[in-house]
């Protein structure tokens, strides 16, 4: 995809920085122990000082609208992460909401699962990573993914998440009990996609764009935004230890208005407004709906907000999920130009559309163009151009 070539571009620009400034002297220690911890300390701490003045600069930005963008990698990993003891009651909620109570029980407890896949990699072996995966107290496998851009064969990827975390369940213990089937448990796949694809258009890949026909012979009736998935007979018969569910934030808007809450909202509408609108929300309304006696917004709704207020966030963090920004505005404004102007053109300008956006940024934060250059994998020659290019 074009837009790989410029993941990590902002998060990485810091490091950059202050490799730039202390590479020089940190190979000019001398090469004893106290020397090469001196260095690395004062890498480190450049580093974690460029990460502060990026959260700072961030909050300057947006304001009283200090909560992150939940559809974003870093920020719905960190809004339903369960990991160091963390509350779960906020996956919990989140997977009660969309996902069907597996013949009769709603999740109540749930632990952390390994995210990659093979969770051990043996020699060779490619390692492909999930967004979040937990287990209930049932044994039932439930993966999630946030999917904010398109691209082709996404459902074809999420299938092969769910069979291959169904197949790697069982340890090599459980696998040489003579009945060793009967501890498999099923796995339910959950993805939230940030696109309608009742409006998509088709991709162009070095593979047929599948999901064009299949939404051109059944498109998605009105008032529907999930999809259920198992597999089923022509019967009607089900096997449902493996399922697939997607939820198409877009549609869910199309049914109501979704920012600002009401007071019917039901869970499901309140957990799609935090998916599509959190960074709309402030800290007064946030307080005022949660705090005000009216028991307007669940509790869990609340604890996510506070997952997503940017000014809880550690500096790493932070500058990760500018990052997320970064590519996003990328893609959108690729995308637009894309549409607007014809693909090959659109490719083109798109990119450098945003690349000017994102030296205007970085310019603004007194970021070197030096800097910038590295960050943005272009020369300093390139750099002037795209900031004096005047048809883009």
């Amino acid at each position: 995809m074009l837009f790989r070539k410029n993941q990590r571009f902002l998060s990485g620009f810091f490091i950059i920085c202050s490799a730039a400034s202390f590479l020089s002297s940190a190979f000019a220690m001398e090469e004893e122990d106290g020397g090469r911890k001196r260095s690395h300390s004062a890498l480190e701490a450049s580093s974690q000082e460029a990460d502060q003045i990026t959260k700072d600069a961030l909050l300057r930005q947006l304001g009283e609208h200090h909560y992150a963008i939940a559809t974003t990698d870093t920020a719905f990993k960190h809004m339903l992460s369960i990991s160091m003891g963390s509350d779960p009651s906020i996956v919990i909620s989140f997977l009660n909401c969309f996902i069907p109570p597996f013949r009769g029980d709603p999740v109540v407890e749930v632990r952390e699962a390994p995210v990659a896949m093979p969770a051990l990699r043996q020699h060779g072996e490619k390692q492909t990573f999930m967004d979040l995966h937990v287990v209930s107290s049932k044994g039932v496998h439930y993966i999630i993914e946030m999917q904010a851009q398109r691209h082709v064969m996404f459902d074809e990827r999420a299938l092969f998440y769910a069979c291959g975390t169904y197949a790697r369940q069982l340890s090599e213990r459980e696998l040489s009990a003579e009945n060793w089937y009967i501890n498999l448990k099923p796995v339910i796949a959950l993805q939230i996609l940030d696109y309608d694809t009742n409006r998509i258009r088709g991709l162009r890949a070095e593979v047929p764009d599948t999901l064009v026909d299949k939404v051109k012979e059944h498109p998605l009736p009105p008032e529907q935004f999930i999809k259920h998935y198992i597999l089923t007979d022509k019967s009607g018969q089900q096997i449902d230890y493996l399922q697939m569910i997607q939820v198409e934030l877009p549609r869910a808007e199309k049914i109501r208005h979704l920012f600002p809450p009401q007071t019917d909202f039901t869970i499901a509408d309140w957990w799609v407004s935090v998916l599509h609108h959190a960074q709309e929300y402030t800290s007064g309304n946030v307080e005022e709906w949660y705090n005000n006696g009216s028991g307007v917004m669940p509790v869990e709704i609340y604890r996510a907000l506070n997952r997503l207020d940017l000014q809880q966030w550690n500096p790493r963090v932070t500058s990760e999920y500018r990052e997320n920004l970064a590519n996003r505005d990328l893609y959108a404004a690729t995308l637009a130009v894309e549409r607007e102007e014809g693909e090959k053109v659109g490719l083109e300008k798109g990119e450098k559309r945003a690349k000017r956006a994102a030296i205007t940024q970085m310019r603004s934060m007194n970021i070197q163009d030096s800097v910038i250059v590295q960050a943005l994998q272009i020369t300093e020659q390139q750099l002037q151009e795209l900031m004096t290019e005047e048809d883009l």
